[in-house]
């Protein structure tokens, strides 16, 4: 049990019990978003430098995870609204940790493996350009409910919303990214 009392009184080790109980989680949060491990590295920094200056804050009316998850979801929607200023439009994702990102190799008596696993990874790379084309509050949502299993209420709180909001949210991102995804298969599979 992490003491916020403590943290907030200035206790290091309790502060210290707390980035080691959150950290993985939040930094996956952050990876969802950025796509880009050194950028997620940069992130969390910032994430845990902002609940240590900002545990005066906390009120305990979500728990402190919820409330460490909307600090990372801000950032990490900051950051990629400077990055699409900086140059011109999001990155394409390309899915996976980095060295998951080089060309892929295809051994010649393993062809229809390679090919399972370049069409994969090509539908990977669909699906994560098609939630960049969401609206941010969407893919908020989305990334939040389908890739870290927040509850509905725990992401109404991350993003200071309505529960029936989050619930319009969700629905509306599985709509656009099943039209946006159907469109790709009906040019790609005919």
């Amino acid at each position: 049990m992490i003491d916020i009392k403590a943290i907030q009184k200035g206790d290091r080790q309790a502060f210290e019990q707390l980035v080691k109980k959150t950290h993985d989680s939040v930094f996956r949060l952050l990876y969802r978003f950025v796509q880009n491990k050194d950028d997620a590295e940069d992130l969390i920094q910032e994430v845990y430098l902002e609940v240590y200056k900002s545990i005066q804050k906390f009120k305990g009316k979500s728990s402190i995870n919820t409330w460490i998850y909307r600090i990372g979801v801000n950032k990490a929607l900051n950051f990629l609204k400077k990055e699409k200023k900086h140059k011109g439009n999001l990155s394409i994702i390309q899915g996976g940790e980095d060295e998951d990102r080089q060309e892929i190799q295809v051994e010649a008596d393993r062809s229809s493996e390679a090919g399972f696993k370049l069409e994969n990874r090509e539908l990977s790379v669909v699906l994560n350009q098609a939630m960049n084309r969401l609206p941010e509050r969407q893919r908020s949502a989305f990334i939040l409910h389908n890739h870290e299993g927040q509850s509905y209420q725990d992401i109404a709180d991350i993003l200071n919303t309505s529960l029936s909001s989050v619930e319009s949210l969700i629905f509306r991102a599985r709509a656009n990214l099943k039209k946006d995804l159907s469109e790709f298969y009906k040019k790609n599979y005919k």
